[in-house]
């Protein structure tokens, strides 16, 4: 996360019976390990929603057959038209 005073973080893998989660932040003796993960943890919520704004822009969600038919609808190997239970295309 390019985080100042972080020399290596990471987590070990857990042993299998304890239910505990280890994370280990090593720095270079002047940032205190707290700051670092708080830090850390407020620039990767920036990235995530840069990522999930990209997403949405890239792949915007498609209108929901549901709404327009009232029903399910599914998309068959065939075609791209929708199958839509109980209609004349079932």
């Amino acid at each position: 996360m390019n985080v100042k005073h972080v020399k290596f973080s990471g987590v070990p893998p857990p042993h299998p019976l304890i239910k505990t989660l280890t994370i280990q932040i090593h720095t270079d003796g002047t940032g205190d390990p707290s700051k670092a993960l708080a830090e850390a943890i407020h620039l990767s919520q920036g990235k995530i929603s840069d990522l999930l704004a990209l997403s949405k822009e890239i792949f915007p969600e498609p209108a929901s057959a549901e709404s327009a038919s009232g029903g399910t609808a599914m998309v068959s190997d065939e075609g791209s038209s929708p199958i839509i239970p109980g209609s004349e295309n079932a």
